[in-house]
């Protein structure tokens, strides 16, 4: 019996009254008991009896039980997908004979990181980089289509194991799109969740780079609530700094975007780093932002080079609640941490540390997780700890060349129904 279901008879209010057991208190009481449980004890009490199933199944009971795990500040999970080298053939040639896929669970509890491995939560194994999480919901971009419908994308919920497929818009065949920019969110107001996807083709079908066709740069919006996608084609870009940008932009400056994946909302609002313009040669760079609730698309800001240097380099993140940029130098042995201090204001850029504890080795920055950057330093996985300067590597025992992540927390959030069911399912 775990501690939580150790509450006193007076803590649940039922003074002058004797329960034999469990079994006798009232729902209320029992929905108070199951609120203080993680999903995964949750379910197992499902398991128990009829009653238990219909407390714990409850839409009340699940609304309020996600808001507190999303609200909690006691624990909070970090899910790293790692693709790598699983062996190399005989003759010594190096080349790769199979891809070895690993998911870690991090767990941030009391200031202090746990490592462990679990069994893959997916229900395709296959390479994948992570699009976003939300409210215990995973959606993921899939290596080349797994379904019969042609889909590479799929959400999930870990815990309970629904999930389902994201069919692609319904396009010509002979259409060759590229996926500059993808997010995954959710809208409070409409309680939906949205894939949020940019994509650049030619007209004619051929690539993008060949000549004698029109290059149609498109904004595509997924809704989970009705399973459908709305298109938009963007033909000009708002500018948000009026005072020193011209209103409208070529959008050809979206070609440019870079981390297309593990994109994450702040001020309700995502934020992908692209040149800041349509020349792929300028070292500058702006920032572009897309207001889920609105659907609104438009350049945020533009970034200075001379004031952030080699910002050509820079990884656009969310330190807290600040755009933050991580700029390794050119050599990759020192990282610069720049924060923007006052959302929106460009002039408000700061350098808050620089990172230089790798011993003369090359440090490949991947992102933060709270007030932790994660690096992989000579093909080994790490988190520094911004706060005390702390490094901790992870016992990754093989190699990896791509590693993606993200926030975590396990509800029983829905996800209407279960497609996945093709492809190498995990047992």
């Amino acid at each position: 019996m775990t501690e939580d279901f150790q509450l006193s008879i007076k803590d649940l209010q039922l003074v002058g009254k004797e329960p034999t057991s469990v079994y006798h208190l009232s729902d209320d009481n029992l929905g108070e008991i199951f609120l203080r449980l993680p999903v995964r004890s949750l379910l197992s009490c499902q398991c128990v009896s009829k009653r238990f199933s219909e407390v714990i199944t409850n839409l009340k009971f699940k609304d309020i039980h996600i808001n507190r795990a999303i609200t909690s500040n006691t624990t909070s999970y970090c899910s790293v997908f790692l693709c790598g080298e699983d062996d190399t053939d005989e003759s010594g040639s190096n080349e790769i004979v199979n891809l070895r896929y690993d998911h870690i669970l991090l767990e941030n509890s009391h200031r202090s990181v746990s490592f462990s491995y679990v069994r893959l939560s997916n229900p395709i194994s296959c390479r994948m980089s992570i699009v976003g999480s939300c409210n215990g919901l995973l959606c993921a971009k899939l290596k080349g289509p797994i379904d019969q419908i042609g889909s590479d994308m799929l959400i999930w919920n870990p815990v309970t194991r629904e999930n389902r497929y994201v069919a692609d818009p319904k396009i010509n065949a002979s259409t060759i799109k590229r996926t500059l920019a993808l997010a995954f969110g959710f809208t409070p107001k409409t309680k939906d969740y949205k894939v949020v996807r940019v994509v650049a083709y030619h007209n004619s079908g051929k690539a993008l780079r060949q000549p004698d066709s029109v290059l149609v740069i498109e904004l595509e919006v997924y809704n989970m609530s009705t399973d459908n996608w709305r298109t938009y084609e963007i033909k000009t870009l708002q500018c948000r700094e009026t005072d020193h940008m011209p209103p409208l932009v070529n959008p050809n400056i979206l070609l440019g975007m870079s981390r297309a994946t593990n994109t994450r909302s702040l001020r309700g609002a995502f934020h992908w780093l692209s040149n800041s313009t349509a020349d792929a040669s300028r070292n500058n760079k702006s920032i572009l932002s897309f207001d889920l609730e609105k659907e609104q698309l438009r350049l945020f800001t533009v970034l200075d080079s001379k004031k952030i240097p080699y910002v050509e380099y820079g990884i656009l993140d969310c330190l807290n609640d600040s755009l933050s940029m991580i700029v390794p130098h050119y050599s990759y042995k020192f990282i610069d941490i720049w924060v923007m201090h006052d959302y929106g204001d460009r002039n408000s850029w700061i350098k808050l540390l620089t990172v230089d504890q790798f011993q003369g080795l090359a440090a490949q920055p991947i992102g933060f997780w709270k007030d932790k950057l994660f690096i992989t330093v000579n093909k080994l996985l790490c988190l520094y700890n911004l706060r005390n300067q702390e490094m901790k590597f992870f016992p990754i025992a093989w190699e990896f060349y791509s590693a993606t992540f993200c926030d975590y927390v396990e509800t029983f959030e829905r996800v209407n129904r279960a497609t996945a069911t093709t492809g190498v399912a995990v047992q």
